[in-house]
């Protein structure tokens, strides 16, 4: 009878752990890939892949020698490279609407970049609820502000 619920507990066991284990490893495997594609176009580009950060489905990278950030976007597999040397300075921009309870609902975040000559100025678009998850937006915000603020003690 012990033979039987030790048998019966390990194969439950296995029954749910299985996805859990799959899962995982899914997901190392997805971050394996992400860190390879980053580090070959760094080379590619001569970035040193020394300050990474990200925000939601994206990943930046910041070459602090040559002032350049490499812009990458997870879902849609593209890529940005941004000189800084031709920017002065970078804000945080988010737009919203307010709902019937008064609560702020955000509808997108970007960082613009202003350039030192006349132009107009870079966007990069951070958050977009019209295809991300609106329960992360405020994540999104707080730390594309961090960012931001980063990014400008660097262009100064």
């Amino acid at each position: 009878m012990d033979f039987i619920s030790l048998e019966m507990g390990l194969a439950f066991l296995l029954v749910f752990m299985a996805p859990v284990i799959y899962i995982l490893t899914k997901e190392n495997r997805k971050k394996k890939k992400l860190n390879a594609n980053i580090n070959k176009i760094c080379a590619e580009h001569n970035i040193k892949n020394l300050s990474r950060e990200a925000i939601g489905s994206q990943v930046f990278v910041l070459d602090n020698s040559e002032k350049k950030l490499l812009n990458y976007h997870t879902k849609q597999k593209r890529f940005d490279i941004i000189d800084l040397r031709d920017f002065d300075s970078c804000i945080l921009q988010k737009s919203g609407y307010r709902n019937d309870n008064y609560k702020t609902i955000l509808r997108d975040i970007s960082i613009s970049f202003h350039k030192k000559s006349q132009g107009k100025p870079l966007q990069i678009s951070v958050y977009d609820d019209s295809y991300e998850n609106p329960l992360e937006a405020e994540a999104i915000l707080y730390e594309t502000d961090r960012f931001v603020r980063f990014l400008n003690t660097q262009l100064s």
